[in-house]
């Protein structure tokens, strides 16, 4: 198993980025623009890649020299790792920078304290509540 932030995985994996077009290391979806943007939009038929897959169009593509489904060409670590089996989500930003980004500016953001969901509010109480918490000295970074 390998952990990777999505610049250092694509580097590694020698796969295209996130934004790219067949940027998502785990499904073959192309993903499409949207507002200056690649997205992938939610779906119950993506088809996810196989390990197999991955190392044919890594020959593939170093055969054309072009990238086939994202695959740029082999990888050092294709040799040692299943692709992309054994590479997880990058946890920090595709959930803490991503979803929970979201949903903290959904909750607490002035722009949305008319929304039921809203929590803005409740502001006050939650910054209270959270200043209790005190982390352990072998913290040096202090939130």
């Amino acid at each position: 198993m390998a952990i990777f932030d999505l610049p250092a995985k694509a580097a590694a994996t020698n796969t295209k980025q996130y934004n790219g077009e067949f940027g998502c290391f785990y499904c073959l979806d192309r993903g499409k623009y949207y507002n200056r943007a690649r997205i992938y939009p939610p779906s119950d038929d993506h088809v996810l890649r196989t390990s197999d897959e991955m190392k044919k169009w890594a020959e593939e593509a170093e055969r054309k020299k072009e990238p086939i489904f994202g695959v740029k060409g082999q990888s050092l670590l294709s040799n040692y790792l299943a692709f992309p089996q054994c590479i997880p989500i990058d946890y920090m930003h595709c959930v803490l920078e991503g979803v929970v980004k979201q949903l903290m500016k959904l909750w607490f953001g002035s722009s949305y304290h008319a929304e039921s969901y809203s929590l803005h509010k409740h502001m006050c109480t939650v910054d209270k509540i959270l200043s209790y918490i005190k982390p352990p000295r072998e913290i040096q970074r202090l939130p």
